[in-house]
């Protein structure tokens, strides 16, 4: 893929990341769904360091880029290029933090291979990576109308609200 690269300095609040992750489960998922992706999360920068709100088994956590990297070789850095209320942004994002993890979500990810449509649900209660992030985005600019089903390679796809560039590793 041909996208710029950028540094860990150029990141912004309003990012996603996705993420080609090395761990077992991760490659599982990849193999499944034929995805170039397999975890997605949403970035905050603040003064003392870059936040990453991710679905990790057992729950949303809320941590630092460092952490959310390991095991990954691959990022690739979505940049919204609409106006968005990044107060907003932050807030959605951390009422993401300690929901369960949607462990049904991964396993949807199989019917989606085999008939072409992510299979979710809208609760809230419990979210998977790319759920979690287009909810926040259909929130914001109502960018995504079935933020339930999104996976983290349809993130990827939308060239028309987000640049693409390639995050430089290691961070």
């Amino acid at each position: 893929m041909k996208a710029p690269k950028i540094t860990r300095s150029e990141l912004r609040t309003g990012d996603t990341l996705l993420y080609e992750k090395t761990i077992a489960v991760g490659r599982i998922e990849q193999i499944f769904t034929r995805s170039k992706f397999n975890h997605s999360s949403l970035v905050e920068v603040k003064e003392d360091g870059i936040l990453c709100y991710e679905a990790i088994f057992p729950r949303v956590v809320c941590r630092p880029i460092e952490q959310s990297i390991v095991h990954t070789v691959n990022v690739v850095v979505k940049r919204p290029r609409l106006s968005f209320d990044a107060a907003k942004y932050v807030e959605l994002s951390k009422s993401l933090v300690g929901k369960r993890y949607d462990v049904g979500g991964l396993l949807a990810q199989i019917p989606h291979q085999l008939w072409g449509g992510w299979i979710g649900n809208k609760s809230m209660k419990k979210v998977y990576c790319s759920k979690g992030n287009a909810w926040v985005w259909n929130q914001l600019c109502q960018l995504y109308p079935d933020w339930y089903k999104v996976s983290p390679d349809e993130l990827f796809e939308d060239l028309l609200d987000f640049d693409t560039y390639i995050l430089e590793l290691p961070v």
